[in-house]
This record gives C-alpha cells, sequence and structure tokens, in this order.
C-alpha cells in the first residue's frame, strides 16, 4: 500500500472508528500498526518479544489462496473449520535475527528451547480474562526456519467459545530458556471487538465465483 494511502487509512481507523471492510493487504497494514492495539511488542534484555492477534480472516485468507480458483463455497467451508478457534502469532528476535540460532553453541541449551517452542507451549503461555478465568492453549505451530528468518515464530490457538465476550485478555508468556522471566499482554476487548473484516473478493487479486453456493 502507498505511504499516503496507508497514512489516510490510519487516520481513519483513529479519528472515526475502524472500517467495516479492508482488502487483505490494508487488513494486515491495520493489524500491524500501532494503533489497532493488535500487536504487542517490548525488549527483555537484548530480546524482542512480539505478540500479534491474527483474525481469522486472515487464517482463511491463507488457506484460500492455496487452491486453484477458490470458491464461495470452499470460502464458508473454510470459516466453519476456523471459526472456533482465535489465533495469535508469537514472534521471538534479537537484533534482527533468530535468538534460537544464536544459542546453538550449546547444544544442551539448544535443544531445550526448540523442545519448548516445538513441544510444550502448552506449558509456558495461556490467556485470562477479566474475572481471572485461566484459558489454555489449545494447538501451537512452530515455523521451522532453520536460522533463515529475523526471528522464531509460533502460531498459538485458543478456544472461541472462551474468549467471547470475555472483556480484556491477558496472555502471559513463561521464560522458554531465554531469560525473560515471566511476561504479561493485555488485549483491549474494544481493539479485539473492532477488527475489520476482510473483503473476500479481492482477496490478493483473486475473484469467486459468485454463484457458487
Amino acid at each position: 500500500m502507498p505511504t499516503y494511502l496507508y497514512l489516510l487509512l490510519m487516520i481513519s481507523i483513529t479519528g472515526c472508528g475502524s472500517p467495516e471492510q479492508l482488502k487483505e493487504k490494508q487488513l494486515k497494514a491495520y493489524v500491524n500498526s500501532a494503533d489497532s492495539g493488535l500487536t504487542l511488542e517490548r525488549e527483555v534484555n537484548d530480546l524482542t518479544i512480539k505478540i500479534q492477534y491474527r483474525p481469522n480472516d486472515l487464517v482463511v485468507a491463507q488457506e484460500l489462496r492455496a487452491k486453484q480458483g477458490p470458491t464461495l463455497a470452499d470460502l464458508n467451508e473454510a470459516r466453519k473449520k476456523y471459526g472456533s478457534v482465535q489465533y495469535w502469532v508469537m514472534s521471538l528476535s534479537e537484533h534482527g535475527e533468530e535468538p534460537l540460532n544464536k544459542i546453538k553453541g550449546d547444544p544442551a541449551h539448544f535443544n531445550e528451547v526448540l523442545q519448548n517452542l516445538s513441544f510444550k507451549m502448552d506449558q509456558f503461555v495461556h490467556l485470562t480474562t477479566e474475572d481471572l478465568d485461566t484459558i489454555p492453549l489449545i494447538d501451537f505451530m512452530y515455523s521451522r526456519t532453520f536460522g533463515s528468518s529475523s526471528a522464531n515464530s509460533v502460531l498459538l490457538a485458543f478456544p472461541s467459545e472462551r474468549i467471547t465476550g470475555k472483556g480484556d485478555l491477558y496472555m502471559h508468556l513463561s521464560d522458554l530458556g531465554f531469560g525473560t522471566g515471566k511476561q504479561r499482554f493485555q488485549f483491549l476487548a474494544e481493539d479485539l471487538e473492532r477488527v475489520p473484516s476482510l473483503i473476500y473478493d479481492d482477496l490478493e487479486g483473486q475473484r469467486y465465483a459468485k454463484n457458487d453456493e
């Protein structure tokens, strides 16, 4: 998106509330913007921790893009498939590099952290509500990039029925082995509730068969 259009979009968001629908690239820009409240970031020692809410429409869009000529039936099926779950992405970076790659010289430490990221995230991450209800992580997927990325990332999945209408959410992250201690990130209910939906008939240049029920 050209810079001037992005600025106009942000002005409309902050001044008049968020738009109801956006194209895919615009929705990604919205999520990434500080004003959306959907991307939270902090530095602990040399480690940058970023927690980003990932709207279901972007998850659905990613699946549909892999199909040849996706139809409205594909869209409805994908929305149903992912509708019971809400997603966040946790990214860890150290000076623009994968922190896991920086501890390869200590095989025991490296293997411990890799195991935590790959198989044990449910022991390190959970959500709580304003009423102090605990919402467990029900699924996760670590992205294996083998040192080629700027961050180690994990997709986190939580049950929608435990989240919807519960007010502000707090994500709790225990130390995965990088010396960060316990961290807490607050996502405001108003930010989660005002996320625009995706204009699917303009999905990255693809168009859907309008007559497919």
